[in-house]
């Protein structure tokens, strides 16, 4: 398969523009769960390889049979991953307690001749980076509220170079899964720009094709009852570009599609956000079906956002607490098999609807430290405020208390 090139330039230095493969997901062992804290450092480097495990160079997956990954067992593809405003590759949605992760970020820096750059590198975890296939840098440890920082001098050749991150996790709940680099140098220095490798066939339609996705948006986050969900490309938009907007539950349910030659002023009308179910959307921003899946053109963006349904949404207050109170509650109780849902049953008094099945689902959870902190924060107060009910059901106290002490 021929290989092209699509070029980038960093955004204030910072590398926005990745290939990126995992994150590869191993359970530890029950001996070292929940993880001790003080255990990471030696769980991480039991795991550890010297070696990159990279094997040919990673490619932009045009035709489904390039750009496979492969570690072992675990297999995947590069992706092409365009970095948000926070210029990190975050893998946190996949970091689960109790595994080891590892994920890697690869790209090119062409320079214009030989210079001397700092690297930036910002990790949660322990890290390494290749350059040019040679390892010239390795950290060991952990920082979950905030990254670590690290400079390392180096030294790019005219032309392109090779840079290969691979960042890990031993994660506990809570703990984040993400990466950044940055490159410093000189402002008087040789010019330097960005290069990924790519299967997809026609690089300038690709690139077209990003520019017009990237330019998409959408005037809110959440949408009440009435409001439409329509994505709208600016006015003063030079690009032009057929596209799809496709409009996808969490669970893969398609509720709308739209198909439309995306240009400056265009709009792409969904929904009404009361003919559909509540709940988080994905609005997916791709070329047309023929083009992602039969000519490989395979580009796309997603967003997120919130339909309340039914319930209408104001951004001004509104009635009294109580009353704002009373609807918070009856739309929670509505989520049924949500630990939540039982909690606002508890504080409406309709005690014989609580499902102790969904609570204790949750306690699970917390045991497995699965995202456990919200929580236990949230069975806390439910003990604290209801814990001494008469209704309170008996088969949870034990399970509960267990929980809550550790």
């Amino acid at each position: 398969m021929a290989i092209g090139y699509v070029s980038f330039d960093p955004t204030d230095g910072f590398i926005d523009h990745w290939l990126v493969a995992g994150p590869q997901v191993i359970r530890l062992p029950e001996h070292d769960c929940p993880v001790d804290p003080s255990s990471r450092q030696a769980i991480a480097r039991r795991y550890y390889e010297a070696e990159s495990l990279v094997t040919g160079l990673p490619v932009e997956r045009g035709p489904l049979s390039e750009g496979v990954f492969r570690v072992g067992d675990y297999e995947a593809a590069w992706s092409y991953v365009r970095c948000r405003d926070d210029h990190l590759v975050d893998h946190t949605a996949h970091s689960r307690a109790g595994h080891y992760l590892r994920s890697w970020a690869y790209i090119q820096l062409v320079s214009d001749a030989p210079q001397s750059v700092t690297f930036r590198l910002a990790t949660h975890g322990p890290a390494d980076l290749w350059l040019n296939g040679e390892h010239t840098f390795r950290h060991e440890g952990f920082a979950d509220s905030h990254p670590c920082c690290h400079n390392l001098e180096v030294q790019l050749q005219e032309g392109p170079n090779e840079v290969l991150v691979r960042f890990e996790q031993v994660a506990t709940a809570g703990s984040c899964h993400a990466m950044a680099l940055q490159v410093c140098r000189r402002p008087e220095g040789p010019g330097l720009s960005l290069r990924l490798p790519t299967t997809i066939p026609d690089v300038d339609k690709r690139r077209r094709i990003e520019r017009v996705l990237e330019a998409a948006r959408i005037d809110r986050d959440v949408y009440g009852s009435d409001d439409v969900i329509a994505v709208r490309w600016p006015e003063d938009l030079t690009y032009a570009a057929d596209a799809t907007v496709r409009l996808q539950a969490s669970s893969g349910r398609i509720y709308a599609e739209a198909h439309l030659r995306a240009s400056g002023g265009e709009c792409a009308r969904l929904r009404h956000a009361h003919e559909i179910p509540a709940g988080l959307y994905r609005l997916i921003l791709m070329p047309r079906p023929d083009e992602y899946y039969e000519q490989d053109m395979r580009i796309r963006r997603e967003l997120r956002l919130w339909v309340a349904g039914h319930r209408p949404y104001s951004e001004a207050p509104y009635d009294t607490f109580g009353e704002r109170r009373q609807e918070a509650l009856v739309a929670a109780m509505r989520c049924r098999g949500e630990l939540y849902a039982e909690i606002a049953r508890m504080a409406l008094g309709q005690w014989a609807d609580v499902d102790a099945d969904a609570i204790l689902s949750a306690i699970a959870r917390v045991d497995r430290e699965e995202d456990g902190a919200a929580d236990l924060v949230a069975l806390i107060g439910m003990q604290h405020r209801f814990g001494g009910h008469s209704s309170f059901p008996a088969s949870l106290r034990q399970p509960l208390e267990a929980c809550i002490l550790g």
